[in-house]
């Protein structure tokens, strides 16, 4: 895949630098969209959010400020997802959610509605 030109090899979230070695292929590529997917990589970019704003690249996690989410690690296929740009699905429809939820930060993200619905959950691959 990565001899086809469309996909870049992005180093792993446990290597030194991680964060700049990521800004630099961002750079390097004319990426302005991040959403990482990683357990570490979502804990990692969420704390450099602001140095990747700074350059014009948007890293698609919730604001720390927002508090901790529910974190549901590989879910399952059959599991609606919905992409958030600061609260606007981008991708996949977004189910009712209590209207606190999406304010007064707005997220951004991966999330899935778990069943019985109460509230959001932010999707994540293990590491």
């Amino acid at each position: 895949m990565l001899q086809t030109g469309k996909y870049i090899q992005l180093p792993g979230a446990d290597t030194a630098a991680f964060e700049h070695a990521l800004l630099r292929i961002c750079l390097d590529s004319s990426i302005d969209v991040v959403i990482p997917l990683g357990t570490k990589e979502i804990d990692l970019l969420a704390a450099t959010k602001q140095l990747f704003a700074e350059y014009g690249i948007a890293i698609w996690v919730p604001d720390a400020a927002y508090g901790a989410f529910d974190r549901l690690v590989n879910p399952e296929r059959r599991l609606p997802l919905v992409v958030l740009n600061h609260g606007v699905a981008v991708a996949g429809e977004l189910q009712e959610v209590q209207p606190d939820m999406l304010s007064p930060v707005m997220l951004s993200g991966v999330f899935a509605q778990p069943v019985p619905m109460d509230g959001l959950a932010l999707c994540c691959i293990a590491d």
